[in-house]
């Protein structure tokens, strides 16, 4: 019986994994050998990424754990992206770098979304 699809992906993906592991250091060589012949591609690759919404979503959540938020962050990141007034103020969000994500420092728990202005104030601190 001819294997499906899903199947002939997967039995490929697990040879693959076990020819990897034998061979590390030809890997190894065979990798730097494409990233130095492929450097300008990687780079512009790169960049281009960096300007998609999800390189934006993953850089913010990472600093989000930096901070010791604590929080579910596929939700929270919905909520952020979409407020565009602060919280306490009601000001309307001028840009990006306007919006900030507030929370107890000790428990990490999310408190609200501000202006940069109620944010260094730390109005929400009583909360």
């Amino acid at each position: 019986m001819p294997l499906s699809e899903e199947e002939r992906k997967e039995r490929k993906r697990i040879t693959d994994k076990k020819y990897r592991e034998k061979n590390k250091e030809k890997e190894r060589i065979r990798q730097k050998k494409y990233r130095e012949e492929n450097k300008e591609v990687i780079v512009k690759k790169r960049r281009e990424y960096n300007k998609t919404d999800a390189s934006k979503k993953s850089k913010r959540i990472s600093q989000w754990k930096c901070w010791g938020i604590i929080c579910d962050y596929e939700a929270i990141n919905e909520i952020y992206i979409n407020t565009h007034k602060c919280d306490y103020c009601s000001k309307e969000f001028v840009n990006s770098l306007d919006r900030h994500l507030d929370h107890n420092h000790e428990t990490g728990e999310v408190r609200g979304i501000l202006c940069r202005r109620c944010n260094l104030m730390d109005v929400l601190k009583d909360y």
